[in-house]
């Protein structure tokens, strides 16, 4: 089991984090199938269940390159991504895969209806009806996101639940907003909170 890092190390690290997440992601950062986190947006809604967490979570399914100045200036150099194709995945309750807000929770890939997604989301009408347009051919909860979204790549889960493991999660909570970490270290049920490590007073 990997023991909470302490408030030095988590400065030492969130700032090497920093440097790394400066650098724009290339294909090799995302392989297809891997699993990455994605800021929400100060626009994004909290509502339905399923949407109110605070980081997303999400399934490669393709990458879309920037397109270069010039071939030769980018011979033998990695290729930028500037978008992806992802399935989002969402916290569920049980193994019927009821959506749910807590990040703790297991992820598993979602249909558009906002549960578990399989195959028969494909054939199911209450399923069908969930996608966004007529034009969606799956009903997959996919979406095209910006590259910039994504601060965590090559996401883990445990073999049991579909939870994020605990390698993951403290990586997850070195690049969570500085005034929002033990929120997020508290929701994902990792280590214990600033608060809680505040030394206890002796009754007297």
């Amino acid at each position: 089991m990997t023991a909470p890092c302490t408030h030095a190390e988590l400065g030492a690290e969130q700032l090497r984090r920093e440097a790394l997440h400066e650098l724009p992601l290339t294909q090799a950062d995302l392989p297809i199938g891997s699993s990455v986190a994605i800021r929400r947006r100060a626009i994004d809604p909290w509502t339905p269940v399923g949407y109110g967490t605070h980081f997303y979570v999400a399934d490669v399914l393709a990458v879309h390159l920037r397109e270069e100045a010039s071939s030769s200036s980018s011979a033998g150099q990695a290729r930028l991504v500037e978008s992806m194709d992802v399935q989002f995945r969402l916290p569920m309750i049980g193994k019927g895969g009821e959506a749910s807000d807590e990040e703790h929770r297991g992820w598993l890939p979602a249909c558009f209806a906002l549960h578990a997604y399989d195959k028969g989301c494909e054939r199911r009408r209450t399923c069908i009806q969930c996608r966004p347009s007529e034009d969606t051919l799956s009903s997959r909860f996919s979406s095209r996101v910006d590259a910039s979204t994504v601060f965590e790549t090559g996401l883990k889960f445990t073999r049991t639940t579909s939870a994020l493991d605990a390698p993951t999660k403290r990586k997850i909570l070195q690049s969570a907003p500085a005034l929002e970490r033990d929120t997020w270290a508290q929701r994902l049920h990792h280590g214990k909170t600033m608060e809680e490590r505040k030394p206890r007073k002796r009754a007297r």
